[in-house]
């Protein structure tokens, strides 16, 4: 009897962290978009315009993926001129940006330096509900975080689950440009990085995409 006490928990456990994982991100609100076309691997999207709080940073991924969450987050729950808490939106997105001169570590956010001089730059925004306008969003306390809109836009899109590390997020970067120029399509955009799931997630369940910008 014991020997079947263990796999049942462990069964019962992963059934109850999935649910938790689906419960708790099930009423996230998200990016409007249609599906366009699916190609080999990837598809294209039309988004919507929306607007997002960004901010950006240097420093190694993980740092920065942790310091930008922390000041954005900072924003929606409350650090800002009417004290507002907001609802909490997926994706999370992050962007790369052109090497740079190092931001000052005062208000940190996103990744890894290239020398003592310069360093990777990133861009995290996160979409603001939509019930808010630019007119009606509260204005930030924190200089570092910053609001605009995002105009309508056509994406080639490619998914996939498990832990979004380093590594998985160059491969499938890559993955997708490979295949934007195999069927002869040209990117405006650097990549951006966008993730749906809070930490506690189910790796099984998590999803990840690298979104860029088409012609």
């Amino acid at each position: 009897m014991v020997v079947y006490i263990v796999p049942i928990a462990i069964i019962s456990l992963v059934i109850v962290w999935s649910m938790g994982t689906f419960l708790y991100e099930k009423h996230l609100e998200r990016p409007s978009y249609s599906i366009l076309e699916k190609h080999r691997g990837y598809e294209f999207r039309l988004y919507e315009p929306y607007i997002v709080a960004e901010t950006e940073v240097s420093g190694d991924y993980e740092r920065a993926s942790s310091a930008g969450f922390g000041i954005l987050a900072g924003y929606i729950f409350g650090n800002n001129t009417r004290r507002e808490k907001m609802a909490m939106t997926a994706p999370v997105a992050m962007e790369k940006k052109q090497a740079r001169e190092k931001i000052s570590m005062t208000v940190p956010v996103l990744m890894k330096p290239k020398d003592e001089q310069q360093a990777e730059a990133y861009t995290m925004s996160f979409m603001m509900p939509s019930k808010y306008t630019m007119d009606t969003l509260p204005n930030p306390d924190n200089q570092a975080v910053q609001l605009h809109r995002v105009q309508k836009r056509k994406v080639a899109a490619i998914r996939f689950t498990m832990v979004a590390n380093v590594d998985r997020i160059e491969k499938k970067t890559a993955e997708l440009k490979k295949a934007l120029r195999r069927d002869g399509f040209t990117a405006v955009s650097e990549p951006e990085i966008a993730r749906y799931n809070a930490p506690f997630s189910n790796p099984l369940l998590r999803r990840t995409e690298i979104l860029i910008e088409i012609d």
